[in-house]
């Protein structure tokens, strides 16, 4: 599955996107974010909390799975460990765009 993680928000508000394939991903990585979109699926963060964190990260998790676009929303700390261990792994890895 093709992936692409959108972060934004932070002190200079600027936007960094990676894209990656999960077959690239460790396999526990790869299992985990393929359980986050089947069991999360559109989640966002609520409205209120982006207005009282404003210097946070805020992160969008785009793919597809079969025919069916997937996107995923949390803030930096609204992530558990599973996909903040995903996040920071993509990009360390791949050149920030």
């Amino acid at each position: 599955m093709k992936i692409e993680i959108e972060r934004s928000g932070g002190f200079a508000g600027m936007i960094k996107r990676v894209k990656i394939d999960t077959k690239t991903l460790p396999n526990d990585l790869a299992s985990n974010l393929e359980h986050l979109f089947e069991n999360k699926v559109n989640d966002k963060p609520p409205q209120t909390m982006k207005s009282k964190m404003a210097d946070c990260y805020y992160y969008k998790i785009s793919g597809a799975i079969g025919n069916s676009k997937k996107q995923i929303e949390f803030s930096e700390f609204g992530a558990d460990t599973e996909i903040k261990r995903l996040v920071d792994y993509v990009f360390n890895i791949k050149k920030i765009e």
